[in-house]
């Protein structure tokens, strides 16, 4: 697939996220009554890359939303986005090295937000809009 765009493109371009991984359930335990429209859970992630040449990396974003078992948690998601980054040599190692490891994986947040919201909301919950996560220094991404 082509892209027309007016304008001078960034250095710095990525494929389409692609969702390797979903498994998303209801806690049946659950008490809502108890804890009404606040969600209140869990989140962590895990970044993971590999080298796919010297100006790409495949970046795995995988995050859990509550804990499996846990009745406190109304549900649990499991879930892994990835996508190839690439750039162009003219890009310093410092800057690149700031594109790979903040901005790469705040783009694969950015696509995991809305379906989280949407399953919530498709299994009678309010909507559970992934928070801002402080990724700086958080992973292990080397550039």
């Amino acid at each position: 697939m082509t892209t027309n765009v007016q304008g001078k493109l960034s250095s710095f371009q990525f494929t389409n996220p692609v969702v390797s991984e979903w498994l998303f359930s209801v806690n049946e335990s659950f008490d809502r009554s108890k804890y009404g429209d606040m969600i209140q859970t869990s989140v962590s992630y895990q970044v993971d890359s590999s080298q796919q040449n010297a100006n790409s990396i495949k970046i795995q974003l995988r995050m859990e939303i509550g804990e499996a078992g846990n009745i406190s948690d109304p549900f649990y998601i499991k879930a892994s986005i990835e996508s190839l980054f690439k750039w162009d040599d003219n890009i310093e190692h410092e800057i690149l090295d700031g594109l790979l490891k903040e901005n790469a994986v705040t783009l694969l947040i950015s696509y995991l937000r809305p379906m989280i919201s949407q399953f919530t909301t498709y299994a009678g919950f309010s909507p559970f809009i992934l928070p801002f996560l402080n990724i700086r220094n958080d992973n292990n991404i080397e550039s």
